[in-house]
């Protein structure tokens, strides 16, 4: 538990660290979306860019919980779940 919350403070603290290096505070602090505006400075493709493979990951996070779930309601085996853990 503590190994994950150092790697997600970490993570934390980089993004933050490179939005405040590719921006800056004044602009990030005046933005009704930051993190957007971080992306499309870093990339130079549109914020919306940024919101499809959000979208792309979920759905594809949600797919594969419902898939397993499936797996195991219809009466799949311990063989199963342990290759859902290996994904």
């Amino acid at each position: 538990m503590f190994l994950t919350l150092l790697i997600t403070t970490l993570l934390y603290v980089t993004v933050v660290w490179i939005a405040l290096v590719s921006v800056g505070r004044a602009e990030l602090a005046q933005s009704s979306a930051p993190l957007a505006l971080v992306f499309e400075r870093l990339t130079g493709a549109s914020p919306r860019t940024m919101s499809f493979i959000a979208v792309v990951a979920t759905l594809r996070i949600n797919a594969r919980e419902m898939y397993w779930a499936m797996v195991r309601l219809v009466g799949g085996s311990e063989r199963h779940d342990s290759a859902a853990i290996r994904m």
